[in-house]
């Protein structure tokens, strides 16, 4: 049977969302009270009240005589601001000046068991250098180790990304050059970076040979080519040598938390690493089959090393991206993503992975979006060099109405991942969320020019169109969305919508019933969360509610994206029903 995409994302093959952590710097005492003062805005008003009380105090130094002030003038005055010293200081720490008036500060909230994380933004990052790792190539006699080449490339990409002053091209568009014949300063100068490495892998048994060639976009020159013929034992050494020649030759300096990212292992285990490998290979091909063979590898891994953290980290993830793309409930995808967040955290708290898939589980699953927040942002200060925690957050970003915010957060991670079609269409939803159609119109069009195959581009192009009220090309977009994804509940929903806005209520009305049919009789799970849509459109608030209900039983994920839409057509409405739920179910704290 072919695959009917059900869920948020393409049917695409989407890069692992994998960041090799470095260990987690732990602010000693004095540092944490010195930011706490800057975000309390304490220093700032003990610079502007120091600056203040001198010109005060000189004005009164030179004027109290000619205006026949008392001699104790000068004194006086200096008492009152030295009195007023402490009690601005402590009006500071206490109070914050906002839009509103004078708010009480709120205090840090935990990150953790023990540690604090700034709320106010996420690390910012200026490039000194930029590199491309592409996948190496396979020599191997039988051609048969294309898993173990990307694998490697991209266990060195992990590496690189702990280099902070570095611009490291992410999987998906590093290797979107793979098998074509292009010259390695045209793919640099594509990928707008100052440096590609390259090379080889030749795996004969437990003998393997690796090369390696950093080559200069600018001139095509040589900065490093290398040869490593040694034992398979020896791979995690030869990742790291090569990691460290890259550093080395492009003269980036690295401090110690960056050289134990480089270096951090996180198994000694040959036999679970290949697994590990195998899993990732799969994973890449975002299909049903190849993500339950993705997880069959990940856990041969965990059965090999026990306290292999990264895998128990990038299986959780797998489970919610299998719920994202349609592949399972949104029950069985929490019960196995806890189970091995969970783990993945008991044993390292600072994979920025698990951080992140605990933070989508608080928001997609459980929707308890203030909690979600202090993991969203402690993923991307573990590793702000990635763009897919980048883009995970942006997510939360959109939640909560912040879309400038978000449209930052994703034009940052696109630059170091350009050809990531998710990133691309997201930062088109962002600017139809914020109001800005015509930009909504250009990005959409610019994701289906990279991959025309993609479903969710003409989607979401269809949405903006709806808006912009050209109905008939909103039309021709969603029935695009329909046949590329094989039936997709939501694009039909969508297309059934349409077709009823402009008057064609009967095929309307047959395209939704087909949904709804589907959605009674197939034993296969798919989300009611769509279902919704086509009710509040025709104002049947009863079946609109039923299926709100049905939706919110099932911890449908499409939900938190529903809460806030540009059309009024599809927004809750001011119903006591409809409001108590979304109150008792927390999903009213996604709403405008």
């Amino acid at each position: 049977m072919k695959h009917r995409n059900l869920g948020l994302f393409d049917s695409y093959p989407l890069s692992a969302y994998i960041a090799v952590s470095n260990p987690f710097h732990m602010p000693n005492k004095l540092s944490r009270f010195w930011q706490e003062l800057k975000r309390r805005k304490v220093i700032h008003v003990i610079v502007v009240y120091a600056s203040s009380s001198f010109v005060i105090i000189e004005l009164v130094n030179n004027v109290y005589e000619t205006l026949n002030l008392p001699e104790w003038t000068p004194a006086f005055t200096l008492i009152v601001l030295s009195i007023g010293f402490p009690l601005a200081i402590i009006f500071s720490w206490i109070f914050d000046l906002t839009p509103q008036g004078f708010k009480k500060t709120k205090p840090y909230e935990s990150a953790g068991a023990d540690e604090n994380i700034n709320r106010e933004t996420v690390p910012r990052i200026t490039y000194n250098n930029s590199i491309a790792v592409l996948p190496f190539e396979d020599m191997s006699p039988n051609k048969d180790q294309e898993y173990f080449c990307e694998g490697i490339a991209e266990e060195i990409i992990n590496s690189l990304t702990q280099v902070k002053r570095l611009k490291v091209i992410a999987r998906t568009s590093a290797f979107a050059f793979k098998g074509k014949q292009m010259d390695i300063r045209e793919i640099g100068n594509t990928l707008d970076v100052a440096n590609v490495l390259e090379g080889s892998i030749r795996k004969d048994g437990d003998k393997i040979r690796i090369t390696a060639q950093l080559i200069r976009v600018e001139d095509g020159y040589h900065l490093l080519s290398e040869t490593y013929n040694r034992e398979l034992k020896d791979i995690f050494s030869i990742q790291e040598e090569i990691s460290l020649a890259i550093v080395e030759k492009l003269k980036m300096n690295i401090l110690g938390e960056a050289m134990g990212g480089i270096l951090k292992r996180y198994t000694e285990s040959t036999v679970a690493f290949m697994y590990y490998l195998k899993g990732l290979n799969y994973y890449q091909m975002m299909t049903p089959e190849a993500n339950q063979k993705a997880q069959e590898y990940y856990r041969k891994a965990i059965k090999e090393d026990p306290g292999y953290v990264l895998v128990y980290a990038i299986l959780g993830s797998n489970y919610i991206h299998a719920c994202m793309s349609g592949f399972i409930s949104p029950d069985e995808a929490i019960k196995y993503a806890s189970e091995y967040t969970k783990k993945a955290l008991e044993i390292d708290k600072t994979v920025p992975v698990a951080n992140g898939t605990l933070a989508a589980i608080k928001s997609l699953y459980d929707w308890e979006l203030e909690a979600s927040e202090e993991f969203y942002i402690k993923s991307v200060k573990l590793n702000p060099n990635t763009a897919w925690d980048r883009w995970f957050y942006s997510l939360y970003l959109r939640f909560i109405g912040r879309y400038d915010e978000a449209i930052a957060e994703s034009l940052y991670a696109l630059e170091k991942d350009p050809f990531n079609i998710y990133i691309r269409s997201y930062i088109g939803i962002y600017y139809l969320m914020a109001g800005n159609t015509d930009e909504c119109i250009t990005w959409q069009k610019s994701v289906i020019d990279l991959y025309p195959g993609g479903f969710m581009a003409f989607q979401h192009l269809g949405e903006a169109f709806e808006v912009k009220g050209m109905l008939e090309e909103a039309i021709e977009s969603y029935q695009k969305a329909v046949t590329l994804s094989g039936g997709s509940p939501l694009a039909e929903t969508k297309l059934a919508c349409i077709l009823h806005k402009t008057g064609k209520t009967d095929e309307a009305r047959k395209k939704f019933e087909k949904v709804e049919n589907m959605k009674e009789a197939v034993t296969f799970y798919i989300p009611s969360a769509p279902l919704i849509l086509y009710y509040l459109l025709t104002k049947d608030l009863d079946r609109a509610f039923y299926w709100l209900k049905k939706a919110c039983d099932e911890h449908d994920f499409n939900l938190p994206f529903m809460m806030r839409t540009p059309l009024a057509e599809y927004r809750m409405p001011d119903d006591p029903r409809f409001n108590t739920l979304l109150k008792e179910t927390g999903l009213n704290k996604f709403m405008p």
